[in-house]
């Protein structure tokens, strides 16, 4: 009985004791802490502070939540007394102790002392394993005199080292059972006996056909009845399996290290306290941190402090510190981790507790990259958006929900409107205006674009027929699609339309498509009498050799070139050799995108004929631009 002795005095003696006492005391009430001494942080863990009002059963495991409980009832029931219930607890430090609790209640409350009893109980554990050692295998056990002369040798020790009783006995033990190498370590190890009585440790023991095992012996000195020094015995164990095991064990670790380290998908292992004490080469590759700079370091804190969405990540959220808390594996799908370089690496990872070689537990963690699958995740959505775009502009064409939308084009040296390009838009269910950017690419995509092009054929040719100049884009899908042609002559003679006030702006992705096919339709689209322009000239590497080849108009500098007019020397040559080019062919130009008013001083220097922007005009619907009449 550890401390029922001592909590009556404590009881009698007062606070002085319950202060000064090298066990944890503390005092309950209703089974919550009102009192605890100093000793209670060193012993069990929380400081008295932490304790106050807290239940006792939150210091435990419900397992030995369970027996304690148990024993204090049948306490509080019989003579108030607890004696030396043993339970574990895991410390402040992070080390499991084991603890004995006694005490005494008297009118519902509880006077508890707890001491540490985890040296004692890691020896019985050491003497236990022992004990099991020698049941185990087949020890040997020797006698010798002072001399060395052997003088008991037992059946263990002749199936263990192949001498029978016979052949040995009076035989130095130094010349039969020690080899030569360790001659003199032995005899070392007999003068260490006779001055402590006793040693113990792992030596290699010579059989009789001359082969040697290794073997842990425990020797001591034996006196007689008057207490004289007589002679030595010793316990021989062969070592041979342990041994083999730990060489097993090496190789297996060796290889299970190789294997770590040839793996594509990163690895990292995570101790019991939360920092890392392995990473191998992929893991290295993947966060950016040398496994010399990582080790030690909480992994949260290194590359997991933040969500996918950016915000913080509370440590005691972070599903790696719940696996090693709980001791159940866990399994992310989708997460973030960060580089060393700060950047973000979309990984998934699973993490499982494994048992640790020096005890306790570690956690494994296998991280993924997921950037290519997250790539495809958002393509498919992108594709799935874009599905969704072509039964909105179905729905739109077929609900008259398109509105056009006119931006002057200027001439740069009178200042007058030379004519206007016809711009789309798109008129949601809820009436808000959507930008051509956002359902023109799907309409590309999957030939919707080909019934948009029709649509706005249609409304050019009813603003021409007003006497309007207007200009229309051709996708490179209309310019090559059977029919168009013979719906733009429809569609103008329809509304009773002067084709020459008709222009139709095409890009050279048209000839990239199908060359012959959009030189077929140019070519009759100045037999019809409508203009040609060639959109975004300047950036495709064929847009100088089509000039020869095609009944071209008028050029639309690409705004690539415009946008840093002013500013870039290498633009200005490329502006001025298009205007050259355009001259030659006898074709006039017009610049897009320019938004100030020194771009437009350098267009004039430079001889652009036309130009287009939000500082000459930003895009209107034709119903403000043109009047009431074109919304008939």
């Amino acid at each position: 009985m550890y401390a029922s002795n001592s909590m009556r005095g404590l009881l009698d003696t007062g606070n002085f004791f319950f202060e000064m006492s090298s066990d944890a005391c503390a005092i309950l009430d209703n089974g919550r802490f009102i009192r605890a001494n100093h000793t209670w942080r060193e012993i069990v863990g929380p400081s008295r502070e932490q304790l106050i009002g807290r239940h006792w059963r939150d210091l435990l495991e419900p397992e030995d939540a369970a027996r304690l409980s148990e024993a204090m009832a049948a306490a509080a029931a019989d003579d108030g007394r607890l004696v030396d219930i043993e339970t574990q607890v895991k410390h402040a430090d992070g080390t499991h102790r084991w603890l004995v609790w006694s005490g005494y209640t008297d009118s519902g409350r509880w006077l508890l002392s707890v001491k540490n009893i985890t040296d004692r109980r890691r020896t019985f554990e050491k003497i236990r394993l022992q004990a099991q050692l020698l049941n185990a295998v087949e020890a040997a056990v020797i006698a010798s005199d002072l001399e060395g002369a052997i003088t008991e040798w037992s059946g263990g020790a002749e199936r263990m080292l192949g001498w029978a009783s016979g052949e040995i006995v009076g035989h130095p033990i130094m010349a039969t059972t020690v080899t030569p190498e360790n001659a003199a370590h032995a005899e070392r190890v007999l003068q260490i006996i006779k001055r402590d009585g006793r040693w113990e440790g792992e030596l290699n023991v010579c059989r009789k056909d001359g082969t040697t095992l290794p073997a842990l012996v425990h020797s001591t000195l034996y006196r007689t009845e008057e207490g004289d020094p007589a002679g030595f015995v010793s316990v021989v164990v062969d070592l041979t399996e342990q041994v083999q095991a730990k060489r097993n064990l090496e190789v297996a670790h060796d290889y299970l290290r190789a294997v770590a380290e040839s793996m594509g998908e990163a690895l990292c292992t995570v101790s019991e306290a939360g920092q890392l004490i392995y990473m191998n080469r992929a893991a290295e590759e993947l966060l950016g941190w040398r496994r010399e700079e990582a080790i030690g370091r909480n992994p949260h804190d290194l590359f997991h402090y933040r969500r996918p969405d950016g915000s913080p990540y509370p440590a005691e959220e972070c599903p790696l510190s719940r696996a090693l808390d709980s001791g159940e594996a866990v399994r992310v799908d989708d997460d973030l981790f960060l580089h060393k370089d700060g950047s973000e690496i979309p990984v998934a990872y699973s993490a499982a507790p494994s048992q640790a070689e020096a005890g306790g537990r570690d956690l494994v963690v296998v991280i993924r990259d997921i950037t290519q699958r997250k790539a495809k995740e958002r393509e498919l959505a992108d594709k799935l958006e874009s599905m969704s775009w072509v039964g909105r502009i179905r729905d739109a064409l077929a609900e008259d929900r398109f509105g056009v939308y006119a931006q002057p084009i200027v001439d740069l040296g009178s200042r007058e409107t030379r004519q206007h390009e016809l711009l789309i838009r798109m008129i949601g269910q809820d009436g808000s205006i959507i930008l051509p950017g956002e359902f023109l690419p799907a309409a590309e995509e999957y030939l919707a674009i080909r019934d948009i092009d029709r649509w706005m054929v249609a409304q050019a040719a009813r603003l021409a027929a007003e006497d309007h100049p207007v200009s229309v884009n051709l996708s490179a899908q209309s310019v090559t699609a059977d029919g168009m042609l013979d719906h733009i002559r429809s569609e103008l003679r329809r509304a009773g339309a002067d084709p020459a006030l008709v222009s139709i702006e095409i890009t050279e992705t048209a000839f990239i498509a199908d060359e012959k096919a959009a030189r077929g339709f140019l070519e009759r689209l100045e037999d019809l009498g409508c203009k040609v322009a060639l959109d975004d000239f300047g950036t495709g590497y064929g847009s100088f050799s089509h000039l020869k080849q095609l009944p071209v108009d008028c050029l639309k500098i690409d705004r690539e070139f415009i946008q840093d007019l002013a500013t870039d020397e290498s633009s200005r040559h490329v502006v001025m050799a298009i205007v050259s080019l355009a001259k030659g062919f006898g074709q006039f130009t017009i610049a897009e995108g320019a938004e100030d008013e020194a771009t437009l001083r350098e267009l004039r220097k430079l001889g652009v004929d036309c130009v287009q922007g939000f500082t000459v005009g930003r895009p209107r619907p034709v119903s403000e631009v043109f009047g009431e009449r074109t919304g008939d």
